[in-house]
């Protein structure tokens, strides 16, 4: 449920705390397939929006 609290909190437009939860959750748990997905799209449009580095490879992540 947490991985797609991060998807929600951006849609919502708070897009710090959809970013850092995301980043928790990536760095500190394992997840399976189905949370890594959406945390890592989320943390990548968010990424992309703000135009921060870093969005390509969490977007070739999720690809693969």
């Amino acid at each position: 449920m947490r991985a797609y609290e991060t998807r929600l909190e951006l849609l919502r437009g708070r897009w710090n705390e959809a970013a850092n939860l995301a980043t928790q959750l990536l760095d500190g748990y394992s997840l399976t397939i189905n949370q890594r997905i959406p945390t890592l799209l989320t943390l990548a449009l968010v990424r992309a929006r703000r135009g921060d580095p870093g969005f390509e490879q969490l977007l070739d992540e999720a690809r693969t």
